[in-house]
């Protein structure tokens, strides 16, 4: 979902994967705080 928005605004596959990256690491960080 978030790699469709970026591509449909011109980012790079690079820019998409990194920024898939940091979405899951986040999402961890904020599992890990809740838990």
């Amino acid at each position: 979902m978030l790699g469709q928005y970026m591509a449909q605004n011109g980012a790079s596959a690079a820019e998409i994967a990194q920024a898939e990256v940091f979405f899951v690491e986040v999402s961890v960080k904020i599992k890990n705080v809740l838990i």
